[in-house]
């Protein structure tokens, strides 16, 4: 399928993008504001997120059966997803100790299975899709990935410099399909539930999976090797992926160069 090119000034696609944003952080507050003792935190944001999906379908701005098209299945997938999902957790445990707001199995549902699944096809279907149409490919990453996190508040902070954004953002670059997109936000979500729960069920206020990690490393120069090996790891993950993006010449949208 052609990809013409957008029309659309710069200036235009931003406002349309800052709209977008607030009109969802927006019904998240009101929502919070007038269910919070109803509706859980997570369930206001499926909420409003989905409203505003809601907004884009019925006007035809969501092409959702092309961002369901299965086409290939990114092996690497598996391998970057749950080092970005254990550093996270990491950089998170070290700067903001371990508190699980999880408090029922509605909200690991919620949080498993369907926020990945709304908010792919919002920050990335949508938010990275539109910014991609006329800003370069680099600055679309970067950008839609602080947006994302801005989302998480000081979480999101440590989403940001974890990387999970700028890899999911990478991975929808080219095309309308999610699918791996999907596959590796569920992975992530998965991992990080899976933290909660370990450490939840073992009644520690440390991390599970931050213990299990750094307890080979106790003393400092072993911690400071095992920092150094997992500093390694993620610099490398970034060069990777920063190599493969200002090298790529023939993506799907036609680039205009901020």
């Amino acid at each position: 399928m052609i990809k013409l090119q957008s029309t659309k000034t710069k200036q235009h696609v931003m406002l349309e993008v800052l709209i977008l944003l607030a009109l969802n952080f927006g019904l998240q507050i009101l929502l919070g504001i007038g269910f919070y003792s109803i509706f859980s935190n997570l369930l206001i944001s499926v909420l409003g997120t989905s409203i505003v999906l809601f907004i884009l379908f019925i006007k035809g701005k969501l092409p959702l059966q092309n961002m369901f098209e299965f086409k290939s299945i990114d092996l690497n997938i598996f391998l970057f997803t749950p080092v970005l999902a254990i550093f996270t957790i990491c950089i998170n445990e070290v700067f903001y100790p371990f508190s699980s707001g999880l408090t029922n199995i509605s909200e690991i549902f919620i949080g498993l299975l369907i926020i990945p699944l709304i908010e792919e096809i919002f920050f990335r279907g949508v938010i990275f899709k539109k910014l991609n149409e006329r800003f370069s490919l680099r600055f679309s990453i970067i950008l839609s990935s602080l947006f994302f996190s801005f989302f998480y508040g000081v979480h999101g902070i440590f989403m940001f410099f974890g990387g999970i954004g700028f890899y999911l953002a990478f991975l929808s670059r080219n095309g309308d399909s999610l699918i791996n997109t999907f596959l590796s936000r569920y992975l992530y979500n998965g991992i990080i539930f899976l933290n909660i729960f370990l450490t939840s069920r073992s009644n520690q206020t440390t991390s599970v999976i931050y213990k299990t990690i750094m307890t080979p490393f106790k003393g400092e120069v072993k911690y400071n090797l095992g920092l150094s090996i997992a500093m390694s790891v993620i610099i490398f993950f970034y060069i990777n992926i920063m190599r493969k993006i200002f090298t790529k010449k023939n993506h799907s949208f036609n680039q205009t160069n901020i």
